[in-house]
């Protein structure tokens, strides 16, 4: 499906007309949902329906938002920008920080430990910097959008980068904050 969408893409890319896009969009959720569904179908808690869809989605949305910034015109309403960042940053971060909320489980239970691999070493500096380049990216960046000689182009450079590398680390989190329930090891 991923590569039904670079070829929709693509053909957008070459004609730009409304239902090319229609068809690049619709492709990119069909993507979307088929790579989330590979987790879900494992039956790990982890990767649950309920932590893996929003957090694929959301994904979608800050980087097709910090993306679209990109090549937003300058005389583009930067208050809109601002606080659509603000908005998918803060529920992309409630997202991933939801798995320490209502600590209700079992020591043992496998929730329980993903959330706990999440505060030891070394994934706790990558969460921390996870969190980091999430604020630096989808807040404290953008706001400086609302100053008037601020250029919109080198700081969606900069906003686009940061989210990117962001997501990356939140991705690379998700595959090894996975704590199975028949791996080898304790926490």
């Amino acid at each position: 499906v991923f590569g039904k969408f670079t070829g929709a893409l693509a053909l957008h890319a070459g004609v730009l007309q409304p239902w090319t896009a229609w068809l690049a969009a619709g492709l990119g959720l069909a993507a979307g949902f088929c790579s989330a569904m590979i987790y879900v179908d494992t039956q790990r808690p982890f990767w649950s329906g309920k932590l893996t869809f929003p957090k694929f989605a959301l994904t979608a949305l800050v980087l097709g938002w910090a993306g679209a910034m990109l090549f937003a015109p300058a005389e583009t309403a930067r208050l809109p920008l601002v606080l659509v960042a603000l908005l998918l940053t803060a529920l992309k971060l409630v997202v991933e920080c939801s798995i320490f909320a209502g600590h209700s489980h079992a020591p043992d239970a496998p929730l329980s430990k993903s959330a706990r691999l999440h505060l030891l070493r070394p994934l706790s500096e990558l969460f921390r910097g996870r969190l980091f380049l999430g604020v630096l990216s989808g807040v404290v960046l953008p706001l400086f959008l609302l100053r008037p000689d601020v250029p919109v182009a080198a700081l969606a450079s900069l906003v686009f980068s940061f989210a990117l590398i962001g997501e990356l680390l939140e991705r690379h989190l998700f595959f090894v904050a996975e704590a199975a329930r028949k791996m080898p090891g304790s926490i």
